[in-house]
């Protein structure tokens, strides 16, 4: 509204220099006869109202319907006093009509633009029967004249309509961009409403029958262990993954459950992601991980257990589609962490890599485990206000990660 208001008035300013022109040419270079006083008057008191309106838009960030209406009014009073000064309905700046119209059709609601529209077309059938005629002029003058005013006319509302036009086309497709960006989030939302029923089932499901091999690998451990120390030694391990699985499982259903996520473990940022990698690097053997990091001093952030797992989720990715190398840079401010996880696996199709993160994909054209994993990963990040952004090429794939700091630190959260 108040960039429309700024346009109407940078519009009533160009209007009026040219009518200004047309009346000086009238007036010294014509045989007409122009009743300059009160055309003058109005032109002052136009020129007066529109440096007094600029002056007051700059001290506000807002404009009024009623206060854009009004301007538009007084737009069309002017116009039709100084048409009725200057010839009446012959006079071809009675075309000007249209510029409180087009503004209004695209700015104010209906009423007000058919409002508008009634009043123009009764002051130009007024203007018809009502004017003062324009003296002692010869009949080739007013033919130019006339022709030239209409072509100054055209002019001024091909521009006004080409730009509110374009304006709200491109308004249309922001709106149908916004749209459209509301409707994936929500498939979005869908899809991870989903799977965390579908972890919760699972968890549920598992865990009778992880139960029961529990029960039975204590009973076998019971009944043999003592004759044979090697199946002893099977049965303990055997046991130790029994129970890593259930814990799995635990976090899976607390997870699903969207029970409490944030440990509340204070911790320096840098001890954090060293903590994260080398956990996730203990697990790897013939890949080599290289580390860095700036030297800036490390803020105390309260670790989400949300976001390591989606921190985790990534660096096992990386660590599937690597064959040799992963290099991880991690770079924080007073405002925002950034980790680049570089890798020198194949690389993502280009066909896949506009989905990757963004729905769950899958197939010979992405990188192993770059399905869902990444999507929940992507969107746990985003919803920490970060981005997550991939580039893949022949030489690999580079995962660029931005995390507000605002949402992590620790004196935000006491």
């Amino acid at each position: 509204m108040i960039e429309n208001f700024r346009y109407l008035l940078l519009i009533r300013l160009f209007s009026l220099t040219g009518i200004i022109i047309v009346f000086v040419y009238l007036n010294f270079f014509t045989t007409a006869s122009l009743p300059l006083i009160p055309i003058c008057i109005i032109i002052f008191v136009t020129l007066l109202i529109t440096f007094w309106s600029w002056l007051k838009l700059k001290k506000q960030n807002n404009v009024s319907r009623k206060t854009f209406f009004t301007q538009l009014l007084f737009d069309i009073v002017y116009l039709s006093l100084l048409v009725y000064y200057s010839g009446g309905s012959a006079n071809p700046l009675i075309s000007l009509f249209v510029i409180p119209v087009i503004f209004s059709a695209a700015s104010l609601p209906l009423r007000y633009t058919w409002s508008l529209t009634f009043l123009t077309i009764t002051n130009y059938t007024i203007l018809m029967f009502f004017q003062v005629p324009l003296s002692n002029h010869h009949h080739e003058e007013t033919l130019d004249l006339h022709l030239w005013g209409m072509w100054y006319g055209f002019i001024l509302s091909v521009l006004l309509i080409a730009y509110f036009v374009s304006r709200i086309s491109s308004n249309l497709r922001e709106h149908q961009q916004l749209l459209a960006e509301v409707r994936e989030a929500s498939l979005r939302d869908e899809q991870i409403i989903a799977l965390g029923t579908l972890a919760a089932n699972t968890a549920h499901e598992l865990g009778t029958p992880l139960s029961t091999i529990a029960i039975l690998t204590t009973e076998i451990e019971r009944e043999y262990s003592k004759k044979d120390s090697e199946l002893a030694n099977d049965l303990t391990l055997l046991k130790s993954q029994i129970t890593r699985c259930k814990s799995i499982i635990s976090n899976m259903a607390k997870d699903a459950g969207e029970l409490q996520a944030d440990t509340g473990k204070k911790l320096p940022l840098k001890n954090y992601l060293l903590e994260l990698i080398d956990e996730w690097e203990s697990g790897l053997s013939e890949i080599d991980v290289v580390k860095q990091f700036n030297d800036s001093t490390s803020p105390d952030i309260v670790i989400d257990r949300s976001l390591t797992y989606a921190l985790t989720n990534i660096l096992i990715n990386s660590a599937q589609a690597s064959p040799t190398k992963i290099i991880i840079e991690s770079v924080w401010d007073d405002n925002e962490l950034s980790i680049t996880i570089k890798d020198n696996g194949h690389g993502i199709d280009k066909s896949v890599l506009a989905h990757v993160g963004n729905s769950i994909v899958s197939g010979s054209g992405i990188e192993k485990g770059m399905g869902i994993g990444l999507f929940l990963s992507k969107t746990t990040i985003e919803r920490f206000g970060g981005t997550l952004v991939i580039d893949s090429g022949k030489q690999g794939t580079i995962i660029n990660i931005t995390i507000p700091l605002s949402f992590l630190l620790a004196d935000t959260k006491a």
